[in-house]
């Protein structure tokens, strides 16, 4: 497998890359999260425009940052019935956070590394998409 010594600029934004993967895996993990809402440290997140005026099911991402928080606190059944995309971009979290911890201490970015960011964008969308898609028909 190639590799090579990873540009300043290329590092930046794998170093970038991880602290945000991280970050959020932590406050999804540290979030107090209820079906309704989910609060840090008392402070509780934004309510979506779409979904509050048009209902869930019309906003393709409403309810999925419980669901990851769900999902990092082991809760799965929660995870799934608030969006069914949850566990899977929660996975993707953690895969993220990982491959970019990866590149940023060894200072090298491989072809697996740059395979894995293509196939984690086409990842998430089909995850968002086929769970947009489980929640509509559900109902």
């Amino acid at each position: 497998m190639s590799s090579e010594p990873a540009s300043g600029r290329s590092l930046r934004a794998v170093r970038t890359t991880a602290i945000l993967a991280s970050g959020a895996l932590l406050v999804a993990a540290l979030a107090d999260v209820d079906q309704n809402s989910a609060s840090i440290f008392g402070v509780e997140g934004p309510t979506c425009p779409l979904g509050s005026t048009f209902g869930e099911e019309s906003c393709p991402g409403c309810g999925l940052t419980r669901s990851v928080s769900f999902a990092v606190q082991g809760e799965v059944a929660e995870s799934f019935a608030m969006h069914p995309s949850g566990v899977a971009i929660a996975f993707l979290l953690v895969g993220t956070a990982a491959v970019s911890a990866h590149a940023w201490a060894t200072g090298r970015l491989r072809e697996g590394h740059r395979r894995f960011g293509a196939s984690l964008r086409l990842t998430f969308l089909v995850a968002l998409t086929l769970g947009s898609i489980w929640r509509l028909v559900r109902d």
